[in-house]
């Protein structure tokens, strides 16, 4: 890959909105996950549009809760680079079968696509996986207090990957 620059940056519309609507959570373990090699890049929109074969469950979340942070890294000396990637989902309300369920999930290293409030999706966790760092349940103190489990989860990664929607990845299938 070449390490020149072909365009600048523009200020685009100030449209944006923050959070996470929902996050994608891959059923089988990351070493399952296909090899990098497996992504599809569409060459135009620069968005991976296709991976093999990977099944994955839908979690909503509420808006304005639960949020995604990406830090590359770089060290000139030896010449490496990575991105830590972040997310931290909270999650209202839970049943014993969901609680049961979010247990679970730091169990392994799963591969997480994230839908932001924009409806852009992001791969994270994608070669190595995502894991659990934090969970916590909390009942609140008041009335009026928010009742719930919040899951850190984190990954190094060589690279970020902007995605098309879930529904036009050819190669991801929503779990019932």
């Amino acid at each position: 890959m070449p390490c020149t620059i072909s365009s600048g940056y523009t200020i685009g519309c100030l449209d944006g909105i923050g959070g996470i609507k929902a996050i994608y959570i891959g059923a089988a373990d990351a070493v399952d996950m296909p090899s990098l090699a497996d992504f599809e890049v569409d060459s135009s929109t620069k968005l991976v549009d296709a991976v093999t074969a990977i099944s994955v469950y839908k979690f909503e979340l509420k808006r304005e809760l639960s949020n995604m942070e990406v830090t590359t890294t770089r060290d000139g000396n030896s010449g490496t680079s990575f991105d830590e990637q972040n997310i931290s989902c909270v999650f209202l309300k839970p049943t014993i079968e969901q609680y049961d369920t979010l247990v679970s999930l730091g169990q392994g290293r799963k591969n997480i696509f994230v839908e932001d409030n924009d409806g852009q999706v992001y791969l994270l966790g994608a070669a190595q996986g995502m894991d659990l760092t934090t969970g916590a349940y909390s009942t609140g103190t008041g009335y009026g207090d928010a009742k719930g489990f919040t899951l850190s989860m984190t990954a190094r990664e060589i690279r970020t990957y902007w995605c098309a929607p879930i529904a036009g990845i050819a190669g991801v299938t929503v779990a019932g």
